[in-house]
Parts: structure tokens; sequence; C-alpha cells
């Protein structure tokens, strides 16, 4: 029981983080994280970069099946 117990009190949750943005051509966010800021030497972007880029992975294209959750604006 007590191994149970510690081996769920360290288990990690795994996420799906998917950002769709309709209209925005697809190099423009790969284009604002390569850019650096010249007086921090940061991404523009540094957030995206540090979550997707270098500690994720990214796609150049994909395919869902099922129910769209976004709505017409």
């Amino acid at each position: 029981m007590i191994f149970a117990a510690q081996s769920v009190s360290f288990a990690q949750a795994k996420r799906v983080v998917i950002i769709k943005v309709d209209g925005l051509p697809p190099d423009t966010v790969e284009r604002f994280v390569r850019t650096r800021d010249p007086n921090t030497g940061k991404s523009l972007l540094p957030w995206i970069e540090r979550v997707f880029y270098d500690g994720g992975t990214r796609m150049a294209s994909f395919y869902t099946r099922g129910l769209s959750l976004s709505a017409p604006s």
C-alpha cells in the first residue's frame, strides 16, 4: 500500500496544448521566436520559445477528428 501511494504522489500530469490562430501565416510565430531583442538578447516571444520550442513538440500541420470547440466570429 505505501509503495502504491508513493508512486501516485510522484506522478506528473501530461498535457497537450494546441494554439491555433485563424489567418496567421505559418511562419509568423517562428519569425518572432527566432528574432532577438537587441537590448535583452531574448526572443521576442520568450515564453513561447521556452514552452513550445525548448521543452515541447511543434508540428507543421495536424489533423483532428471530432467537433471543433471554436465558433465563427
